[in-house]
């Protein structure tokens, strides 16, 4: 095959690759984002709810904060967590890259003569198109070897684009040249029969 029939095939297949994976992304995305990590996200508020039970509320009441930097840590960038006490911010881990969701889980507490409130958010889920957007422009790191949600789907697609074509053009050219030697043995028939 010719070089330029050889960058054809790669370009159709990336482009054709590209269009499945976003489609393919954008069907799994939401439902991800809105189905398996909501539940998670319930069940951690769930987990807040028990831990508040316990011994939190002597921590909150002296006004330390060190021990809830340690608690709600590895709920950093997942579940917003903000404690006031008597109205007054004492703890928060809330990310100010990432855009909070509206809906709160509000939780009361009135012990040691005080008032201490916390409330629990989530975030917005990412949109898949910025997600899609940021992984399209760094086609640099498409090849690492580095797992990505988006780049492996993306080299299945274009494997199975590329030798997809691959079979189609050798198909083509196996029935070019079928015609052609129709067209000879005819000729070589027709001149033995003379």
């Amino acid at each position: 095959m010719k070089k330029t029939a050889c960058a054809l095939i790669l370009l159709l297949a990336i482009c054709f690759s590209i269009a499945i994976v976003y489609l393919y992304g954008a069907w799994t995305h939401n439902r991800y984002w809105n189905g398996t990590i909501a539940k998670v996200q319930d069940t951690e508020i769930g987990l807040i709810k028990g831990i508040l039970r316990i011994d939190l509320n002597k921590i909150v009441s002296k006004q330390e904060s060190e021990p809830l930097v340690e608690i709600f840590k590895p709920l950093e960038g997942k579940l917003i967590v903000e404690i006031f006490v008597d109205s007054q911010l004492v703890f928060s881990n809330r990310v100010r890259d990432f855009r909070a969701k509206e809906e709160q889980s509000l939780i009361e507490l009135a012990r040691f003569n005080s008032r201490i409130l916390f409330k629990i958010g989530k975030y917005e889920p990412p949109t898949w198109n910025s997600n899609f957007g940021k992984w399209i422009l760094s086609f640099n790191k498409w090849f690492t070897p580095r797992f990505d949600y988006i780049t492996m789907p993306f080299i299945f697609f274009l494997l199975i684009f590329i030798f997809g074509f691959l079979a189609l053009i050798m198909w083509y050219k196996a029935r070019h040249e079928q015609c052609l030697l129709q067209d000879i043995l005819k000729g070589i028939n027709e001149h033995v029969k003379k």
